[in-house]
Protein backbone atom coordinates (compact mmCIF):
# COMPACT_ATOMS: atom_id res chain seq x y z
CA UNK A 1 0.00 0.00 0.00
CA UNK A 2 2.93 2.36 0.52
CA UNK A 3 3.25 2.94 -3.22
CA UNK A 4 -0.19 4.62 -3.15
CA UNK A 5 1.17 7.31 -0.81
CA UNK A 6 4.11 7.82 -3.13
CA UNK A 7 1.94 8.06 -6.22
CA UNK A 8 -0.30 10.57 -4.42
CA UNK A 9 2.75 12.64 -3.40
CA UNK A 10 1.64 12.47 0.22
CA UNK A 11 3.80 14.68 2.42
CA UNK A 12 6.20 12.57 4.49
CA UNK A 13 8.27 14.24 7.22
CA UNK A 14 11.44 12.82 8.81
CA UNK A 15 12.27 14.50 12.11
CA UNK A 16 16.02 13.96 12.22
CA UNK A 17 18.82 16.39 11.51
CA UNK A 18 20.65 16.66 8.22
CA UNK A 19 23.78 17.13 10.31
CA UNK A 20 23.62 13.34 10.70
CA UNK A 21 21.86 12.17 7.52
CA UNK A 22 21.63 14.46 4.52
CA UNK A 23 18.40 14.39 2.58
CA UNK A 24 19.03 12.19 -0.49
CA UNK A 25 19.17 14.23 -3.67
CA UNK A 26 16.97 11.74 -5.55
CA UNK A 27 14.03 12.05 -3.14
CA UNK A 28 10.78 13.42 -4.50
CA UNK A 29 9.77 16.86 -3.14
CA UNK A 30 7.11 15.43 -0.82
CA UNK A 31 9.79 13.66 1.26
CA UNK A 32 11.17 16.27 3.64
CA UNK A 33 13.63 16.35 6.56
CA UNK A 34 12.62 18.77 9.32
CA UNK A 35 15.30 18.50 11.98
CA UNK A 36 14.86 17.03 15.47
CA UNK A 37 11.87 17.93 17.64
CA UNK A 38 12.63 19.44 21.06
CA UNK A 39 10.44 20.74 23.86
CA UNK A 40 10.42 24.53 24.30
CA UNK A 41 13.40 25.65 26.38
CA UNK A 42 11.14 26.86 29.19
CA UNK A 43 9.92 23.31 29.87
CA UNK A 44 13.13 21.74 31.11
CA UNK A 45 12.95 21.69 34.90
CA UNK A 46 15.99 21.10 37.08
CA UNK A 47 17.45 18.32 39.14
CA UNK A 48 16.56 17.94 42.80
CA UNK A 49 18.65 19.57 45.50
CA UNK A 50 20.70 16.46 46.32
CA UNK A 51 21.62 15.88 42.69
CA UNK A 52 22.43 19.55 42.15
CA UNK A 53 24.73 19.51 45.17
CA UNK A 54 26.46 16.35 43.91
CA UNK A 55 27.14 18.06 40.58
CA UNK A 56 28.63 21.09 42.30
CA UNK A 57 30.98 19.07 44.49
CA UNK A 58 33.15 17.49 41.83
CA UNK A 59 34.21 17.24 38.20
CA UNK A 60 31.70 16.94 35.38
CA UNK A 61 30.44 13.34 35.23
CA UNK A 62 29.89 10.74 32.55
CA UNK A 63 26.20 10.02 31.90
CA UNK A 64 24.95 6.44 31.53
CA UNK A 65 21.33 5.69 30.68
CA UNK A 66 19.34 3.28 28.54
CA UNK A 67 15.95 4.98 28.85
CA UNK A 68 12.99 2.82 27.91
CA UNK A 69 15.21 -0.06 26.71
CA UNK A 70 15.72 -2.58 29.54
CA UNK A 71 19.39 -3.53 29.79
CA UNK A 72 19.84 -7.09 28.43
CA UNK A 73 22.46 -8.04 31.03
CA UNK A 74 22.15 -6.02 34.27
CA UNK A 75 24.96 -7.98 35.95
CA UNK A 76 27.36 -7.08 33.14
CA UNK A 77 26.47 -3.39 33.33
CA UNK A 78 26.88 -3.38 37.12
CA UNK A 79 30.31 -5.02 36.77
CA UNK A 80 31.38 -2.51 34.11
CA UNK A 81 30.25 0.45 36.24
CA UNK A 82 32.11 -0.99 39.23
CA UNK A 83 35.28 -1.37 37.13
CA UNK A 84 35.00 2.20 35.81
CA UNK A 85 34.78 3.50 39.36
CA UNK A 86 37.70 1.34 40.49
CA UNK A 87 40.07 1.98 37.58
CA UNK A 88 39.37 5.59 36.62
CA UNK A 89 38.69 8.96 38.16
CA UNK A 90 35.35 9.26 36.43
CA UNK A 91 32.26 10.46 38.21
CA UNK A 92 29.15 8.75 36.86
CA UNK A 93 25.48 9.63 36.89
CA UNK A 94 23.41 6.58 35.99
CA UNK A 95 19.77 6.86 35.02
CA UNK A 96 18.00 3.51 35.52
CA UNK A 97 15.01 4.27 33.30
CA UNK A 98 13.04 1.09 32.66
CA UNK A 99 15.90 -1.21 33.63
CA UNK A 100 16.08 -3.32 36.76
CA UNK A 101 19.67 -2.94 37.93
CA UNK A 102 20.42 -4.83 41.14
CA UNK A 103 24.04 -5.08 42.19
CA UNK A 104 25.06 -1.53 41.40
CA UNK A 105 27.93 -0.45 43.66
CA UNK A 106 27.67 2.22 46.31
CA UNK A 107 30.33 4.84 45.63
CA UNK A 108 30.81 8.57 46.22
CA UNK A 109 31.48 9.03 42.49
CA UNK A 110 28.24 7.31 41.43
CA UNK A 111 24.83 8.99 41.54
CA UNK A 112 21.82 6.86 40.56
CA UNK A 113 18.47 8.29 39.48
CA UNK A 114 15.27 6.65 38.25
CA UNK A 115 14.66 9.38 35.67
CA UNK A 116 16.08 12.80 34.88
CA UNK A 117 15.55 15.70 32.51
CA UNK A 118 18.12 15.43 29.72
CA UNK A 119 17.86 19.10 28.79
CA UNK A 120 19.00 20.10 32.28
CA UNK A 121 21.44 17.27 32.92
CA UNK A 122 23.41 16.56 29.75
CA UNK A 123 25.08 19.97 29.25
CA UNK A 124 26.74 19.38 32.64
CA UNK A 125 28.27 16.04 31.56
CA UNK A 126 31.46 15.22 29.66
CA UNK A 127 29.89 12.55 27.44
CA UNK A 128 26.86 10.27 27.33
CA UNK A 129 26.72 6.47 27.20
CA UNK A 130 23.34 5.22 26.03
CA UNK A 131 21.51 2.75 23.80
CA UNK A 132 21.44 4.90 20.66
CA UNK A 133 17.77 5.80 20.46
CA UNK A 134 17.23 8.76 18.12
CA UNK A 135 15.56 10.89 20.77
CA UNK A 136 18.37 10.49 23.30
CA UNK A 137 20.95 11.00 20.55
CA UNK A 138 19.26 14.29 19.66
CA UNK A 139 19.31 15.41 23.31
CA UNK A 140 22.98 14.52 23.72
CA UNK A 141 24.04 16.34 20.57
CA UNK A 142 21.91 19.35 21.51
CA UNK A 143 24.01 19.43 24.69
CA UNK A 144 27.14 19.55 22.48
CA UNK A 145 28.85 16.55 24.10
CA UNK A 146 30.24 13.36 22.51
CA UNK A 147 28.30 10.11 22.44
CA UNK A 148 29.07 6.47 23.21
CA UNK A 149 26.34 4.32 21.73
CA UNK A 150 25.99 0.85 23.27
CA UNK A 151 23.43 -0.47 20.82
CA UNK A 152 20.95 -3.25 21.55
CA UNK A 153 18.64 -3.55 18.52
CA UNK A 154 16.59 -1.73 15.88
CA UNK A 155 17.96 1.50 14.45
CA UNK A 156 20.50 1.90 17.26
CA UNK A 157 23.48 0.34 15.41
CA UNK A 158 22.78 2.67 12.47
CA UNK A 159 23.06 5.75 14.68
CA UNK A 160 26.16 4.24 16.23
CA UNK A 161 27.81 3.90 12.83
CA UNK A 162 26.83 7.45 11.93
CA UNK A 163 28.40 8.72 15.17
CA UNK A 164 31.63 6.91 14.30
CA UNK A 165 31.64 8.21 10.73
CA UNK A 166 31.08 11.78 11.91
CA UNK A 167 33.72 11.37 14.65
CA UNK A 168 31.29 12.57 17.29
CA UNK A 169 31.30 9.29 19.18
CA UNK A 170 32.07 5.60 19.54
CA UNK A 171 29.82 2.59 18.88
CA UNK A 172 29.92 -0.61 20.96
CA UNK A 173 27.25 -3.29 20.43
CA UNK A 174 25.96 -4.31 23.88
CA UNK A 175 26.87 -7.95 23.25
CA UNK A 176 30.51 -6.83 22.86
CA UNK A 177 30.52 -4.56 25.91
CA UNK A 178 33.43 -4.84 28.34
CA UNK A 179 35.00 -2.59 30.95
CA UNK A 180 38.10 -2.06 28.81
CA UNK A 181 36.13 -1.18 25.69
CA UNK A 182 33.99 1.32 27.56
CA UNK A 183 36.95 2.92 29.31
CA UNK A 184 38.79 3.18 25.98
CA UNK A 185 35.68 4.74 24.43
CA UNK A 186 35.42 7.34 27.21
CA UNK A 187 39.07 8.26 26.70
CA UNK A 188 38.58 8.44 22.92
CA UNK A 189 35.61 10.80 22.98
CA UNK A 190 37.41 13.13 25.37
CA UNK A 191 40.11 13.83 22.78
CA UNK A 192 39.96 17.28 21.12
CA UNK A 193 38.74 16.06 17.73
CA UNK A 194 35.65 14.33 19.14
CA UNK A 195 34.82 17.12 21.56
CA UNK A 196 35.20 19.71 18.80
CA UNK A 197 33.08 17.74 16.32
CA UNK A 198 30.34 17.13 18.89
CA UNK A 199 30.32 20.80 19.86
CA UNK A 200 30.09 22.00 16.25
CA UNK A 201 27.38 19.45 15.43
CA UNK A 202 25.45 20.52 18.51
CA UNK A 203 25.68 24.18 17.56
CA UNK A 204 24.22 23.44 14.12
CA UNK A 205 21.44 21.28 15.58
CA UNK A 206 20.58 24.06 18.03
CA UNK A 207 20.26 26.45 15.09
CA UNK A 208 17.64 24.20 13.50
CA UNK A 209 13.97 24.30 14.50
CA UNK A 210 12.40 21.00 13.62
CA UNK A 211 8.97 21.77 15.09
CA UNK A 212 8.59 25.08 13.25
CA UNK A 213 9.85 23.48 10.04
CA UNK A 214 7.32 20.66 10.37
CA UNK A 215 4.46 23.07 11.06
CA UNK A 216 5.39 25.21 8.07
CA UNK A 217 5.54 22.17 5.78
CA UNK A 218 2.22 20.82 7.06
CA UNK A 219 0.48 24.17 6.63
CA UNK A 220 1.84 24.53 3.10
CA UNK A 221 0.62 21.03 2.28
CA UNK A 222 -2.89 21.24 3.78
CA UNK A 223 -3.80 24.91 3.38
Amino acid sequence: MLYLFDEASTLTLYNFSEQLIERPKDWAPHYQVTGFFFLPTGIIGIGDEVLTTWFQNGAAPVYIGFGSIPVPDPALLAAVVNDLLATGNHRIILCKGWSKLPGLPSHANLFIVEQVNHAWLLPQCTCAIFHGGAGTLAAVLKAKIPVIIVSIFGDQPIWGKIAVRKKIGVHIPFKQLSSKKLLDAINTVQTPVYRKNAFKTGEKINAENGIDNAIAKLEAYFL
